[in-house]
C-alpha cells in the first residue's frame, strides 16, 4: 500500500524532441523492473526585424502620409503572435496592419509603418513589437522629420506716397526671401484691388533656401485720390500665397 513520488527534470541542451526511459528496480526478490517511457520536446521561437532602423524621408507640411515596410521573421519552431506594436510617446507613427499578427516559422511577415506628423520637427522613436509566447520583443529605431516651406516679404505694405498725375509712372520695390529649408517656386504674381498698380516679371522663379528676389512695382494713378491694392504672390510647394498691401495717392500739381 506504500507509494513513492519523484521528480524528473527536463533540461535539454538543444531544440527538438527527446525520448528516454526511466527504469525502476527494487531490492525485493523476483520484483520486476518498472520501465517508464519519457517523451518531451523543446521548442523555440524568435522575432527578428529585417532592419535595425527605419529612416523616413523628410516630408513637407502638405505631403501625404509616408509608408515604409519592415519585415519580421521567425527562425524558431513554433509560431509567433505579435499582440502589440508600440511607439512610445511618438504619435507621428502607426501601422496599417491589424493585430494580432501571426508569424509562422520560416515565413516572414511584412508590416507597413506609416509616418504622418501633425507638426514640424524631428521625430525619433522606437517601434517595439511584443508577442507570445515567452513575451517576445523586437525593436526598430525610427527617424523622421517634417518641415514647412516659407516665403517672406521684407515689408507688409508698400506705400508709393503722393504722386502727381503728370509724373506718369512711379516705382517701388519689395523683396521676397525664402527663409525656409526647401526650395520655393514662385508661379506668378499679380495685383488685385486697383489697375493703377502693375508689375512685369518672367515666371517661374525658383528661390533656394536663403535666396531673395526683388520685385519692382509701378504705380500710375489715373485720377486724384487714394488707391489701394494687393500684390499676390503665388508659390509652392504646398500652393501658398503671400500678400503685400500696396497704396498710393494721386494728386494734381
Amino acid at each position: 500500500g506504500g507509494s513513492l513520488s519523484f521528480t524528473v527534470r527536463f533540461a535539454p541542451q538543444g531544440n527538438g524532441a527527446r525520448v528516454a526511459q526511466v527504469d525502476l528496480t527494487t531490492t525485493a526478490v523476483n520484483a520486476p523492473t518498472l520501465a517508464i517511457d519519457l517523451r518531451a520536446r523543446k521548442d523555440t521561437t524568435t522575432l527578428t526585424p529585417s532592419v535595425a532602423s527605419l529612416p523616413f524621408p523628410r516630408v513637407l507640411e502638405c505631403d501625404d502620409t509616408v509608408r515604409l515596410p519592415v519585415t519580421f521573421s521567425n527562425d524558431g519552431s513554433i509560431p509567433d503572435t505579435i499582440t502589440s506594436i508600440d511607439f512610445g510617446a511618438a504619435t507621428a507613427y502607426g501601422v496599417d496592419d491589424q493585430l494580432p499578427i501571426i508569424i509562422y516559422p520560416g515565413i516572414p511577415k511584412t508590416i507597413t509603418v506609416r509616418f504622418a506628423p501633425s507638426s514640424d520637427g524631428s521625430f525619433p522613436a522606437t517601434l517595439t513589437a511584443v508577442g507570445a509566447p515567452c513575451n517576445l520583443r523586437a525593436t526598430v529605431g525610427l527617424t523622421g522629420e517634417r518641415i514647412s516651406p516659407s516665403l517672406a516679404a521684407n515689408k507688409p505694405t508698400v506705400n508709393f506716397g503722393t504722386v502727381y498725375l503728370c509724373d506718369g509712372d512711379t516705382t517701388a520695390q519689395v523683396t521676397i526671401t525664402n527663409d525656409g529649408q526647401v526650395a520655393d517656386t514662385i508661379n506668378r504674381a499679380f495685383f488685385t484691388g486697383n489697375p493703377a498698380f502693375f508689375m512685369q516679371e518672367n515666371y517661374l522663379i525658383v528661390l533656394e533656401p536663403g535666396a531673395s528676389r526683388t520685385f519692382t512695382m509701378t504705380f500710375t494713378p489715373s485720377a486724384t485720390g487714394t488707391f489701394n491694392g494687393q500684390l499676390n504672390i503665388e508659390w509652392g510647394p504646398c500652393e501658398r500665397t503671400t500678400t503685400v498691401e500696396v497704396t498710393g495717392e494721386g494728386v494734381q500739381p
